[in-house]
């Protein structure tokens, strides 16, 4: 039996009028054989008044066969900083497509990147693709209502919305504010 690789990925870009606030969901799959790894990035930018450069991301990565998913684990991370740094930190982001004279080239890290597990999952025994629906689910719920008023608040709200990729399904005021900050 001969395995083949294909590597495959997807990118889609939403950004405001001034440039100011970038959404991006970045989907990169590799199919070796019968197994399909897959690693999402849900992304959300926002140029603050002070220069720095505000981002969210919800990160999953996915390992599956057919019907059977046997690892998986979501991460969320949230910084403020300058571009260069920014730039180090999420390689996977298109920040080009920023209006960077706005931006400061290099900033003291107002808020140093970390990343938390939301959840995972790894085993011999595979769940489901719902039961990985589940938990997607129940890490954005714990997401949302974890979060803090602040600066972050937009870029948490818009990632979760991107994550979840049911704008129509959200409650009006949550779409509305995603698409206000979505062309702000």
């Amino acid at each position: 039996m001969k395995v083949s690789e294909n590597k495959n990925e997807t990118n889609i870009i939403h950004i405001n009028d001034n440039k100011t606030v970038l959404n991006q969901i970045k989907h990169e799959f590799i199919n070796v054989g019968e197994t399909l790894a897959q690693v999402k990035y849900n992304t959300s930018v926002k140029v603050s008044e002070k220069g720095t450069v505000i981002v969210s991301q919800f990160k999953q990565e996915i390992s599956s066969r057919g019907d059977e998913v046997f690892y998986f684990s979501n991460d969320t991370a949230i910084f403020e900083g300058g571009i260069k740094e920014a730039k180090s930190a999420f390689e996977k982001v298109d920040f080009d497509k920023l209006n960077l004279s706005l931006i400061q080239p290099s900033f003291t890290v107002v808020k140093p990147l970390k990343w938390d597990n939301n959840n995972n999952y790894e085993s011999n025994e595979p769940i489901s693709w719902s039961e990985w629906g589940s938990a997607v689910e129940k890490a954005l719920d714990e997401l949302s209502l974890n979060r803090e008023e602040d600066v972050f608040s937009e870029c948490i709200d818009n990632v979760i919305l991107l994550a979840r990729g049911k704008y129509k399904k959200t409650n009006e005021n949550k779409l509305k504010r995603f698409f206000n900050n979505l062309f702000k």
